[in-house]
């Protein structure tokens, strides 16, 4: 309800209950789809039939190829092997023709997840938005030897996987945003008022998610 509420209408909310709700957006949109898949599974298992799993806890994710790799893997898998594996082929004559092949190819495979779910300028952003983090993550990867050599707390393999993991989750929650102005119908010029907007006010946000049934004795 809390998404939801404040996704559907975010003119009418200050920063920090936008901020909250477009961060939870993203777990809350994987939460309900797993949980559907999960459903499935369970109802096919009893007539007998096996089908693979489609989450697999992608939020655990330290890049951001990983992420898709383990996200609507059904979906992905598809788009992987029937749009980005032949572009990819097509630049087999060079390294430049190769890296631009992939390139495009990742691009235009995550663009057209996007016009899956519908034809909609935000679904389109989406897509496109996650084909540029996903060819950041592969950057940052070929870099990682650098990254390790040149930040001293980045060699601590705990704290490593910690930062990881809170990038890549912060990164794939911002593009759910365009995911959601498609999703609830909002102008994206709206919701970034709204975030722009009361963040010197943060005593309000406890009475904002008690508006919407998050109880507690929340007082800051």
């Amino acid at each position: 309800p809390f998404t939801v509420g404040v996704l559907s209408s975010p003119a009418n909310f200050s920063g920090p209950a936008i901020a909250l709700a477009s961060l939870a957006f993203a777990f809350q949109l994987t939460i309900d789809f797993s949980a559907l898949f999960d459903i499935l599974l369970g109802a096919a298992s009893v007539l007998g039939i096996d089908l693979p799993e489609n989450f697999q806890s992608p939020f655990v994710a330290k890049t951001f190829p990983d992420l898709f790799r383990r996200w609507h893997i059904s979906l992905t898998s598809f788009f992987s092997d029937y749009v980005l594996a032949p572009v990819t082929k097509l630049g087999r004559d060079s390294k430049p023709a190769a890296t631009a092949a992939k390139i495009i190819g990742i691009l235009l495979s995550f663009m057209l997840l996007g016009a899956w779910h519908g034809l909609n300028s935000g679904y389109l952003l989406w897509g496109f938005a996650c084909g540029i983090l996903v060819l950041l993550g592969t950057l940052v990867c070929a870099k990682k030897d650098k990254l390790v050599s040149r930040i001293p707390l980045y060699r601590a393999k705990p704290v490593r996987g910690v930062v990881q993991c809170a990038i890549v989750n912060l990164g794939f929650s911002i593009s759910c945003v365009l995911f959601a102005s498609a999703w609830f119908s909002f102008p994206l010029s709206s919701w970034m008022r709204g975030l722009s907007y009361g963040w010197g006010r943060f005593s309000e946000l406890p009475a904002v998610l008690r508006q919407f049934g998050i109880t507690g004795n929340l007082q800051w």
